[in-house]
């Protein structure tokens, strides 16, 4: 059975071949093109915005295959269900270039509706494993807007690391290898993973953008999985502790957080792009791959001592937060120096 659905499932290979061999035309009959802008933005030529189209195909081709093979239970589809909204505003987004109130709006609006009609997806147990202790969300109402204000968080901190060519992609591939690590997955799930790897390679080249149809579908898809799978191991020997999740997203959050304040400090909008992230500080001053490496490694080495040698979690959290905000600060002063040398 599994040697014909691994034939049936790579057939989306071939559709992602298809669409990114006519992305030009796609790209310029819809209007997904990213122009080139000195203040904001690293690239100099006109770029496709087609790699969120690319994922969103191939996955969907991926759960109509799931479904009729009856492999995921359906749960996969009721992820999918809410992704088509969610990356129909994304793409409105990359067209119109719609406003950060609408877009934030939008987004509550599916994610709560989505929430309320799935409890599978509410966060109703929160297992801590330092204290070995369970808190209890059993009032549905604290359950939702818990569940909805970290997935809408966890959204807006991967939509901010999609600032340079691959590493949106490439943090999005550790958060799944997590997954894979930590959980028991089927076929299914590889074969989506595939396909993200297989973006991510032509993403690094430049060949297209996620784009923000890109980045909310993909950050919508982790943001229910871990939910999901975080739910319905809660009660099993593999189950995951809100520490590991907090740890693999701390690197995105903290600089979510630290941008928000400092937009909202000097009274600009907290929404708005700019180029102060912390991957343009490190791309101002090392190269593409050494800037990936480099931020990938910052996310991953506090689980890697968590599990080798059962340090406490609020000790290497509070440690990782002095050693993003040392390298923070390090490289901004850098860059400064290096503007005034210029």
């Amino acid at each position: 059975m599994e040697k014909y659905l691994f034939i049936i499932y790579s057939f989306c290979f071939l559709i992602f071949y298809l669409i990114y061999r006519n992305k030009n035309f796609i790209s310029n009959r819809i209007n997904i093109i990213d122009y080139p802008d000195i203040k904001r933005k690293h690239h100099i030529t006109k770029t496709s915005l087609i790699g969120g189209l690319l994922i969103f195909s191939c996955l969907i081709y991926i759960v109509c295959v799931d479904q009729i093979f009856q492999i995921n239970k359906n749960y996969i589809l009721k992820v999918t269900i809410v992704l088509i909204p969610i990356f129909l505003i994304g793409l409105l987004d990359d067209i119109h270039n719609l406003s950060p109130k609408t877009k934030t709006i939008s987004l509550l609006f599916f994610l709560t509706i989505f929430f309320y009609l799935n409890n599978d997806f509410l966060l109703k147990e929160i297992y801590f494993d330092d204290f070995k202790t369970i808190y209890l969300l059993n009032n549905k109402l604290v359950s939702l807007s818990i569940t909805t204000l970290c997935v809408v968080l966890l959204i807006n901190a991967f939509n901010m690391c999609d600032g340079i060519n691959g590493l949106a992609h490439s943090i999005l591939v550790l958060w799944l290898a997590a997954l894979i690590l930590f959980f028991n997955l089927n076929i299914t799930f590889y074969f989506i993973v595939s396909i993200i790897i297989l973006s991510l390679l032509f993403n690094l080249k430049g060949k297209y953008f996620l784009g923000n149809s890109g980045s909310l579908l993909l950050g919508t898809f982790i943001s229910l999985i871990t939910i999901y799978l975080y739910n319905q191991n809660l009660h099993s020997k593999e189950r995951i502790s809100v520490e590991n999740i907090v740890l693999i997203f701390l690197i995105p959050g903290l600089d979510m957080m630290r941008l928000f304040i400092n937009r909202i400090a000097n009274n600009k909008n907290p929404f708005i792009g700019d180029r102060n992230h912390f991957h343009h500080y490190l791309i101002k001053n090392i190269d593409l791959s050494k800037t990936i490496l480099l931020y990938l490694i910052l996310m991953v080495w506090p689980l890697i001592l968590i599990k080798t040698y059962k340090i406490k979690f609020f000790f290497i959290m509070i440690l990782q937060m002095i050693i993003f905000s040392f390298l923070v600060s390090y490289f901004y002063k850098k860059n400064q120096r290096l503007k005034k040398n210029y």
